[in-house]
């Protein structure tokens, strides 16, 4: 997915976009955690795709926080790196999900907090993902699928928020 728009002085991170494009996520991981240092957009980039493919399923918010701040690095290195944008939304929306998951163990306690908390969460994968599309319109097909899921899970929270209150009494 990466775009073309690399300049050559990211030639030296072929091998670590290699990796990830292969579905090498351990090994990229690796690589690009190696280079650090070089405090290069695409060693951010690298480092929280590679975590992101690899543990999507199964990440904590720390760790989706860990990921939002690499992917910002990366655009705050490289403005015009969409593809950063992009990710940053999709990290953006399994902090929702996570958030969610949150809300649903104890949906009673801080409700209003939660469920704000998780709409501008949606709200900022929006925001990135019209960036990402501003930046490169070949993503334009992947932000209306994920327009379509934003407007979704902010009507089904709604739903939900309704669902508690209404079955409050049952689990009191």
């Amino acid at each position: 997915m990466l775009e073309s728009r690399i300049s050559a002085n990211d030639d030296e991170f072929c091998e670590g976009i290699r990796l990830l494009e292969n579905g090498e996520h351990d090994r990229a991981e690796a690589y690009f955690q190696q280079r650090l240092d070089r405090d290069n957009p695409l060693v951010y980039y690298g480092l929280a795709t590679a975590r992101f493919k690899r543990d999507q399923i199964s990440l904590t918010r720390d760790q989706t926080l860990e990921l939002i701040d690499l992917y910002k690095k990366s655009m705050s290195k490289k403005p015009d790196f969409a593809d950063s944008y992009l990710m940053c939304a999709m990290a953006y929306e399994q902090l929702a999900s996570v958030l969610t998951r949150e809300y649903k163990r104890e949906p009673y306690d801080n409700q209003d907090k939660k469920i704000a908390d998780i709409k501008s969460t949606l709200e900022e994968e929006k925001n990135l993902m019209d960036e990402a599309v501003r930046l490169n319109p070949g993503f334009q097909e992947i932000a209306e699928s994920e327009i379509k899921a934003y407007e979704n899970r902010i009507n089904s929270l709604d739903y939900l928020k309704e669902y508690y209150n209404a079955s409050r009494h049952l689990f009191n």
